[in-house]
């Protein structure tokens, strides 16, 4: 059984009280989260665990999924309404501000599972989420992200998608789906330079926001942004 750990949490939300109280400069604080109710589902009992009830024990995993949620959403609620709203919307734990109600998420758990099995455990999560947030935000790996894309790009209110740069599967080598995913969705990339270059000089930059790894001087960063500038459209 999945307990909210009281004690625990008001830790958190003191600290989060705390900033709010000593920051005289008004920066903006970011929500953070538990990343998903994927991601907490797979913390609690581990990847294999985690994978091997999908077909061991289907219910069970359903039941996992669904109180996984609810501990998920209450914390994020509760760190909602403490964080302070910054012109209209709230900063991640990825530095980004997002409009209005949104929240972002991780489905870093997808990655080992079938399209059917998304759909049967994973889609009906995403729902209950978009049911109470005005947007979403993805995060994903740039490996495994193919199989699941369809149901993600035709849903009007997931607005955008962090790929993170996986070493055994680079952005580069998905650069197609990339292409496919910005065309519908705004793009954030964490990559390393030389393919921050490639796709400054090919993606429309509106819409797109590279993390880069390995830039060392202004003038590195500047030739980047100077691309970018080019292709705004």
């Amino acid at each position: 059984k999945i307990k909210f750990n009281e004690e625990r949490f008001k830790t958190i939300t003191d600290r989060v009280e705390y900033l709010k109280e000593n920051n005289k400069n008004g920066y903006p604080i970011a929500s953070g989260d538990l990343e998903s109710p994927f991601e907490l589902a797979v913390d609690l009992v581990g990847v294999e665990n985690f994978l091997l009830t999908f077909y061991d024990n289907p219910r069970q995993m359903h039941e996992l999924l669904d109180r996984s949620f609810d501990v998920w959403y209450r914390y994020v609620q509760e760190i909602h309404s403490r964080v302070t709203i910054h012109e209209g919307g709230y900063f991640s734990l990825w530095n980004t501000w997002q409009p209005k109600n949104t929240v972002w998420i991780s489905i870093d758990a997808a990655i080992s599972i079938s399209p059917a099995l998304f759909e049967r455990f994973f889609q009906p999560v995403i729902e209950r989420i978009l049911s109470r947030f005005d947007w979403i935000w993805l995060h994903l790996h740039s490996a495994g992200t193919a199989h699941i894309l369809d149901f993600l790009l035709d849903e009007p209110r997931i607005k955008g998608f962090e790929i993170a740069d996986d070493p055994n599967c680079g952005t580069r080598a998905i650069f197609p789906i990339l292409k496919k995913v910005h065309e519908r969705k705004t793009l954030l990339l964490d990559c390393k330079k030389e393919d921050a270059e490639l796709f400054a000089g090919e993606f429309a930059s509106k819409g797109l926001l590279l993390f880069v790894d390995g830039i060392k001087t202004p003038e590195e960063a500047n030739l980047i942004i100077d691309k970018m500038k080019k292709r705004y459209v």
